[in-house]
C-alpha cells in the first residue's frame, strides 16, 4: 500500500523565503513507477495547482529501485521533502525515529470518513494518523490456465470452491512434474526492500501468528520465531 506521508523534517520549509502574497511551495517526492501511475500522480498535481493558488506543489520523480535508499539518506541529513510517497511497511519506523508528523488535524473530517477502514489502520501508529494511502492494493495467486488444465488440475470457481492448503499443496506437486525445470511457483524471493513483509506477514497472521509482541511493539522473539 502507497501512501502520501508528511514529512517532520522537511515540513516547515515550503514557506521559507516567500514573499508576501506568494503561494507556499511544497515538494513532494514520488517513485518514477509505471508510466500509469506517473501521468495519475502528474494529473492530480495538475488539479490541485489549478483550483487554488494558497500552495503549489512540485513533484520530483525519483528512481524506484533507489527510492528508498534516497529517503533514508536524505532523513539522515535532515533533508526530507514536505511531503513524501513510499510504501506503508516503512511508515512507523520512520514514526518511531521522529521524522514524520502526524495528519490528524491537516485532514477534513469529511476526507477521513470516506477513507477505507483498511487505510486508516495501516497509517494509524498509536493512536495518531501518519500517513494516508492512494489505494488499497492487495495480493492474489495468478494461475496459468493451460497449463493447470494441461495437469489434469481443477480449477476452482467460485471461492467457496477455493483450494485448501493441502490441495494447494498437492497441485504444486502436481504442475511441477509437468513442468520441465520442476518449479511451479514464483514468489519473487529475490525482490529487495519491504517486499517479503508485505507478501507474507498476511499469511501468517491469518494463521493466527504475529510479528512482533504487540504489548511492546519492540521483541519478534516467540511471535515471529513462535509455532
Amino acid at each position: 500500500m502507497a501512501g502520501l506521508v508528511f514529512a517532520l523534517l522537511g515540513g516547515c520549509g515550503g514557506g521559507a523565503g516567500r514573499a508576501a502574497g506568494q503561494p507556499y511551495r511544497l515538494t513532494v517526492w514520488f517513485h518514477a513507477g509505471q508510466a500509469p501511475e506517473r501521468r495519475v500522480m502528474h494529473a492530480a498535481v495538475r488539479r490541485f495547482n489549478a483550483v487554488q493558488h494558497a500552495v503549489r506543489v512540485h513533484l520530483v520523480l525519483i528512481p524506484e529501485g533507489s527510492y528508498n535508499g534516497q529517503v533514508q539518506a536524505a532523513a539522515l541529513a535532515g533533508d526530507l521533502p514536505d511531503v513524501l510517497e513510499f510504501d506503508g511497511p516503512y511508515v512507523y519506523n520512520y514514526v518511531w525515529e521522529g521524522k514524520l508528523i502526524p495528519l490528524d488535524g491537516l485532514l477534513p473530517r469529511r476526507l477521513l470518513r470516506g477513507l477505507l477502514p483498511s487505510i486508516v489502520r495501516q497509517g494509524t501508529y498509536r493512536g495518531r494518523l501518519y500517513s494516508v494511502a492512494m489505494f488499497d492494493s492487495g495480493l492474489g495467486l495468478w494461475g496459468n490456465r493451460r497449463e493447470l488444465e494441461r495437469a489434469g488440475v481443477r480449477i476452482p470457481a467460485t471461492p467457496r470452491a477455493a483450494w485448501s492448503a493441502t490441495r494447494f499443496d498437492r497441485v504444486l506437486a502436481t504442475l511441477a512434474r509437468h513442468d520441465p525445470d520442476g518449479k511451479a511457483l514464483d514468489l519473487k524471493l529475490n525482490y529487495p526492500g519491504e517486499w517479503l513483509t508485505y507478501a507474507f506477514s498476511p499469511l501468517i497472521e491469518s494463521a493466527g501468528g504475529d510479528l512482533l509482541d504487540r504489548r511492546t511493539d519492540r521483541t519478534a522473539q516467540g511471535f515471529l520465531s513462535g509455532p
